[in-house]
């Protein structure tokens, strides 16, 4: 088949399922279920609850007062289903939670940069004392008090070995600030490979910035620790759970090279109860609460990144765009770096479908489909496939920003111009209203920090293996059992 042909074909499935979908929503606009999974056998049950979502609006994220538990799962367990039952199902599920997304009225007379500022510049309560302990630490590295002991948990990623990429960072830098928190230390982040990401990634709250110079008052041996945890460290993980660090380890700094989401170990230390209590730590419940906080509290997007983010609102007005769709399509070994596969090409076309019924969920005529994925291909092809709809608003980083670039696997990944597409598709992701995400760190992350209604892509990766999360990857205690529910359909 040539590649026009399949293109004009594409574009009437577009458009059939565009009338499709707009007619379903205008008969079924008044039903709002949700599916809740029994916890005691593991199964997929209905149930009526219709609670609103209070996500974090609040100054101190309380999870008590978050309604986090309403899940859809669409199961596979009848082979003979067709593509077109499946997509019947997605679209029933995202209609369960139109109801739950109330920011879109109130925002739309906002532009698209107003609306990013506000998220970005979010701030919690919850670190206050910490806050103070930090500026302390940093005034005698500064004024260069060697006599002063300063007690530091330090997250570095190393030259030696395999560290991941962002999501994969981004999981290890919360878990390291979290063993900081319990164990009164300041917090500190020293990335220099393969770039300094200082470029890309500022503080915010709390200032983890680092200087070289300091090296002098942490390099002497007998004070510091090294700790790594790349990739598994079951074997430590007992002792993080259950002994007092801080007299395990006796050591002023611990240089900690980590990218595993393990703040848990630290937040249920008995030892560390008193801290975690002092924060208001098992209020926030879940792990996907706690890293929503510390993202929030940690970073923010440097100049740099958000004179890009400027550029992009701008050509959003152009368009009167008011609100964005963030897809994100890791297919893994599809853009010249060795990488394990992910997504197959039937999957990202899946994921395409998914994002044309998630728009429902936003005003159609002033939204955009924002796409970010490690393959050109996908991308490009994406691209050629919806030019023909005017009414569709589709963007990529494509000519934009250079090539797409791993942090850990390009050949081209000391080229800090290289980097920049990363941290501001990442920043794309974090601030759009709905998202369509697969299993991938980088848009976890991303849904992590925002929030947001998102469509979540299971192994392997088609319609019916598709999650409906009302606020987004923040229900990922319950993605975790769904995804082995899924794996044995």
């Amino acid at each position: 088949m040539s590649i026009s042909l399949r293109s004009i074909l594409f574009f009437c499935v577009i458009i059939t399922l565009n009338i499709l979908l707009w007619f379903y929503f205008n008969q079924n606009n008044n039903h709002f279920y949700f599916l809740n999974s029994d916890q005691q056998n593991e199964k997929i049950c209905f149930s009526s609850n219709q609670n609103k979502n209070n996500n974090g609006n609040q100054n101190t994220i309380s999870n008590s007062n978050n309604n986090h538990n309403n899940i859809t799962l669409n199961e596979n367990s009848n082979t003979n289903k067709t593509f077109d039952d499946d997509l019947n199902n997605l679209m029933n599920n995202i209609l369960k939670i139109k109801n739950t997304n109330t920011n879109t009225n109130e925002n739309v007379k906002k532009s698209i940069f107003e609306k990013w500022n506000e998220k970005i510049n979010k701030e919690y309560n919850n670190f206050e004392d910490f806050i103070k302990i930090q500026k302390e630490s940093r005034d005698k590295l500064i004024n260069g008090e060697k006599t002063e002991r300063v007690k530091a948990v330090i997250f570095f990623v190393p030259d030696e070995m395999y560290c991941g990429g962002l999501g994969d960072r981004f999981n290890g830098i919360v878990s390291a600030f979290y063993l900081a928190l319990m164990t009164n230390r300041a917090f500190f982040i020293y990335w220099m490979r393969p770039v300094n990401w200082e470029y890309f990634m500022q503080p915010k709250q709390i200032d983890w910035s680092w200087k070289t110079e300091w090296m002098v008052h942490f390099g002497e041996t007998n004070i510091s620790r090294r700790i790594f945890c790349i990739n598994g460290c079951k074997d430590q993980l007992s002792a993080w759970q259950t002994q007092d660090l801080n007299s395990v380890w006796p050591e002023d700094i611990w240089w900690i090279s980590i990218n595993l989401m393990h703040a848990d170990a630290f937040i249920y230390n008995p030892f560390f109860e008193s801290q975690a209590l002092h924060y208001n730590l098992f209020e926030l419940d879940q792990l996907h609460i706690l890293k929503h906080v510390a993202l929030h509290s940690l970073f923010k997007p440097t100049p740099l990144v958000i004179s890009q983010l400027s550029k992009i609102s701008s050509h959003f007005d152009q368009l009167n765009i008011s609100f964005s769709l963030g897809v994100h399509i890791r297919t893994g070994g599809d853009n010249g770096w060795n990488d394990p596969p992910r997504v197959p090409a039937d999957g990202a076309m899946h994921i395409f479908f998914a994002s044309l019924g998630a728009r429902l969920l936003l005003p159609p005529q002033s939204s955009v489909i924002v796409f970010a994925s490690d393959s050109q291909k996908t991308l490009q092809f994406i691209a050629q496939s919806s030019n023909s709809n005017p009414n569709l608003h589709i963007f990529t980083l494509e000519g934009w920003l250079p090539d797409i670039t791993h942090l850990e696997r390009s050949a081209n990944k000391l080229d800090i111009d290289n980097h920049i597409r990363t941290f501001v598709e990442w920043w794309l992701l974090s601030l759009s209203d709905v998202m369509v995400i697969c299993r991938s760190g980088f848009g976890e992350t991303a849904s992590v920090y925002n929030c947001a209604p998102a469509i979540y892509f299971l192994w392997p990766y088609q319609i019916s293996h598709s999650i409906v999360l009302p606020s987004g990857f923040c229900n990922q205690y319950r993605i975790q059992r769904s995804y082995s529910l899924s794996r044995k359909s």
